[in-house]
């Protein structure tokens, strides 16, 4: 019978280092393909709210929140109000979303593999 062949827990972290700032490289990207993709479906007026959005790094990279954080004149955040009223009925956020899930999940699967490579 073949003899297993362990890691040792200097390798274990050397490769759990080279997975996480590989699915950091990987979060970043995503976040920036969803900035712009929201970016290209966002209604314009004046430009404002197209302009706000941009994404913000939390938890050291670890997490992204992506927002659109124009205001009105009287200093209201309209974003909501244009991706979820029914009078404007014009989202823009999680249609860009939607139509990135399947490449970024892609793009996470393979930091991650990259980063199990040797």
């Amino acid at each position: 019978m073949a003899k297993q062949k362990f890691l040792d827990n200097t390798t274990l972290k050397l490769i759990s280092e080279k997975v996480s700032e590989k699915t950091k490289e990987a979060l970043k990207e995503s976040a920036e393909l969803l900035v712009n993709e929201a970016k290209s479906r966002c209604p314009v007026d004046s430009g404002r709210l197209r302009d706000s959005i941009h994404a913000v790094k939390r938890k050291g990279g670890v997490k992204y929140q992506v927002v659109a954080d124009a205001k009105d004149d009287q200093g209201r955040y309209y974003g909501r109000i244009v991706e979820y009223s029914p009078k404007i009925n014009r989202p823009f956020m999680y249609p860009a979303m939607d139509s990135l899930r399947e490449q970024i999940k892609d793009k996470l699967i393979n930091a991650v593999r990259d980063g199990l490579k040797r």
